[in-house]
């Protein structure tokens, strides 16, 4: 079997998952959005409602708010399971198509502060995230695409911290030897043992609990740092920690960050 012909085979079948994955993705996304918006609405309204009651206590109307409040927990979980649903429709369709969206001139450094911005409140309960910003060349990149991986693999690091401490995930900017953009976030959480490392980048692999992970995170982070020409790898010392890297080819063309 050629080499042309199995590169024409994967560039025919990555095509066919795109669209695929993009007729899902449309199909799913309006429902969805319609739901969302609906249960937005009952939520409102059904707090607003307990509210009203609670201030007119007393006066004979025979609902009890606490019934309201039962149903705006239930609403509630059904609005992040909806939200759920979303996020997994918009990671299957970023690694279907990575790296998707216009490349602009970059500072990395700007890249990293504008991802801390997207961390879940968990990350500053379970750890004490450090910068350490040094040189770093330019890049051209979907900045928003490569704030997803940063923050995610932050997020990772902190969720890796056993329960009962509070540990540390440090992020540093910099460069490598060869001239390439350097990210690299380590944390001394419960590490990976080397069976876990080795599958730590396939889709669907994941070692957390059913319904708090699809292992779609990590896949899609690789997806988007190789579309932009750079690698993701990732080391790990059980009962240590685990350091995730990403490199990026430098900018060219003296075009100049925003």
């Amino acid at each position: 079997m050629d080499e042309r012909f199995l590169r024409e085979s994967r560039e025919r079948l990555a095509l066919a998952l795109e669209t695929l994955v993009g007729g899902i993705a449309h199909e799913v996304n309006n429902p969805l959005a319609a739901a969302l918006g609906n249960v937005m609405i009952v939520l409102e309204d059904l707090r607003e409602l307990a509210e009203t009651l609670r201030r007119k206590e007393g006066e004979g109307h025979g609902v009890d708010p606490g019934r309201i409040d039962e149903d705006v927990d239930a609403l509630d979980g059904a609005r992040e399971s909806i939200q759920r649903i979303a996020r997994i429709v918009k990671d299957l369709t970023t690694m279907a198509r990575p790296g998707g969206g216009p490349r602009t001139a970059a500072r990395l450094a700007d890249v990293v502060d504008r991802s801390l911005r997207r961390l879940p409140g968990m990350v500053g309960a379970r750890a004490e995230l450090r910068v350490e910003k040094g040189e770093a060349p330019d890049i051209l990149a979907a900045a928003d695409q490569l704030e997803q991986v940063v923050a995610h693999l932050i997020t990772n690091g902190a969720m890796a911290i056993p329960e009962g401490r509070r540990g540390a995930v440090v992020v540093r900017v910099g460069s490598t030897p060869g001239g390439r953009a350097l990210v690299e976030i380590r944390d001394d959480g419960a590490g990976m043992e080397p069976e876990v490392l080795a599958r730590v980048f396939d889709p669907f692999f994941t070692t957390r609990a059913v319904g708090t992970g699809m292992g779609l995170g990590l896949p899609v982070a690789e997806a988007i740092v190789t579309a932009h020409g750079g690698t993701l790898t990732a080391s790990s010392i059980p009962g240590q920690g685990s350091t995730f890297r990403m490199e990026l080819p430098p900018l060219t063309g003296g075009v100049s960050p925003g």
